[in-house]
């Protein structure tokens, strides 16, 4: 009787347990469906966001382009009545149209700003390219290779949009829809086209369907008058040919930073008369610099040493930090040795006496421009003297050990970062973290190690080979990242 009850029991036990299982399975059946339309939700959300935002960003540079237009127009409508009469009045007309025209360029550049990438406000082409494919390659299992055969990748800002969003796009389907391992990325000139090639050993598409992906790279090319062909037969390539605009090439945007007014017109006046260059701004301190270059960043930067308010080599330490890619020239009428060796050491890449000939500074920033050092003949004794006592001293950094020993796993990691010459934003991306709170972990880390300031911070962390000690290291957990 009691083995009658006990399987009768289990019966019932197994009964219950299946209807939970069938229960169970029903309620993944509805989870699943619940999440495909969630998904699709989510698509239709980003969809018509996207729109939104291309609507908005349409209108207002329809209404600015509408309302500079009008402006034109009617300016030379009254040029047009007025030059037989009065040539002077005809030239001040012009002048203003002239303004107006600026104003309107500038106003259609800060919205088409809104779509550039973030590396290309900050970075070279080839370098926001290089990051991207550094950064893939650190956070998955795909490689990626860049291979880079154009000996200046920098072209109009439009172009080099639509180069990064190609390639951009291109790795992302690679991996994404190709389940790719490996992908190739090579860039070519040929005449007055750029090729690009992107290649990859992924699980091909033998029937190709217009995808997102697909559509946008037709969709930017041909805004450039390129053309653009897909091969999933063996993996997939994307083959891209854009005409880059022969004899339009970018002029060199200069800023200029001097306090006396006279200096900043007459710069002004010279380089704009150059066809290779044009003065976006002018600034009377450090201050001001920095105010300009948050709405229009300039290649190059004239910076005066000794300005109200914030000096140069103070303004071009920020800067440096902020924006790496800006080049700037200190000019000046002083060559004493401290501000040469701090301007050099805080990232300038060229050091010229005021007095120099228009066209020696002409040239001096087109050779910055495109990657190179200048300093001026008469002060480069002065930098080699400087740097040879550097070498024939003794700078190293010396640090406590207890001092070490207070460190937390979080500072540690600042460290490294700091060792690498990453700046305070690409440390917050690195680490999930504010610019803020990378701000006070640095404040916190001198206090700690007694040091003066982030160059000494740098220094010792070279010395020491900090990142390989935090690599290698079991580092303690309290307020770790």
């Amino acid at each position: 009787m009691n083995v009658i009850l006990f399987v009768a029991y289990c019966v019932n036990i197994i009964n219950e347990q299946q209807g939970n299982i069938d229960e169970i399975h029903g309620l993944n059946e509805k989870l699943h469906d619940v999440n495909e339309q969630l998904q699709k939700y989510s698509l239709m959300a980003e969809k018509m966001a996207e729109t939104r935002e291309r609507n908005r960003l349409a209108r207002e540079i329809h209404d600015t382009l509408g309302h500079t237009l009008t402006g034109i127009s009617a300016g030379i409508d009254a040029c047009i009545a007025i030059i037989s009469i009065s040539p002077e009045q005809t030239k001040k007309q012009l002048e203003l149209i002239s303004k107006v025209t600026r104003d309107g360029i500038k106003d259609i550049r800060r919205s088409v700003s809104e779509l550039r990438p973030d590396a290309l406000d900050r970075f070279s082409l080839e370098f926001a390219i290089n990051k991207m494919v550094t950064d893939i390659n650190a956070v998955s299992e795909t490689r990626v290779y860049f291979d880079c055969r154009v000996s200046n990748l920098k072209f109009g800002e439009d172009e080099e949009n639509a180069i990064y969003r190609v390639v951009q796009e291109g790795i992302t389907n690679a991996i994404r829809h190709g389940q790719a391992k490996e992908i190739w990325v090579t860039m070519k000139m040929e005449k007055e086209d750029i090729l690009i090639q992107i290649k990859d050993n992924g699980i091909g598409c033998k029937e190709m369907k217009s995808g997102f992906g697909t559509k946008h790279m037709k969709e930017r090319i041909r805004m450039l008058n390129g053309a653009v062909t897909f091969d999933g037969s063996d993996g997939f390539i994307v083959n891209a040919r854009i005409p880059i605009r022969g004899g339009e090439r970018p002029m060199i945007k200069v800023l200029i930073a001097d306090d006396q007014e006279l200096i900043r017109q007459s710069l002004q006046i010279v380089l704009n008369s150059r066809k290779d260059m044009t003065v976006t701004d002018v600034a009377a301190d450090g201050q001001e610099v920095m105010r300009c270059i948050r709405k229009n960043k300039p290649d190059v930067i004239l910076m005066d040493v000794r300005m109200p308010k914030m000096d140069g080599v103070q303004c071009t330490k920020l800067i440096k930090e902020s924006c790496p890619q800006i080049k700037i020239i200190i000019l000046t009428t002083f060559d004493d040795d401290e501000y040469v060796y701090n301007a050099l050491k805080y990232g300038a890449s060229g050091y010229l006496l005021k007095g120099v000939s228009m066209e020696e500074l002409a040239n001096a920033i087109t050779t910055v421009y495109n990657g190179w050092a200048m300093i001026n003949p008469d002060i480069t004794a002065k930098v080699l003297r400087l740097f040879s006592q550097m070498a024939k001293a003794d700078y190293s950094i010396t640090v406590k050990e207890k001092n070490m020993d207070e460190l937390t796993r979080a500072e540690w990691k600042i460290i490294a970062q700091v060792e690498k010459g990453a700046s305070n934003r690409e440390i917050a991306r690195t680490l999930n973290l504010s610019e803020g709170t990378v701000r006070n972990y640095l404040s916190t880390i001198l206090n700690k190690l007694n040091l003066r300031d982030r160059t000494q911070l740098a220094i010792w962390a070279v010395q020491t080979n900090v990142r390989n000690k935090v690599e290698g290291r079991p580092l303690e957990t309290e307020g770790a990242l």
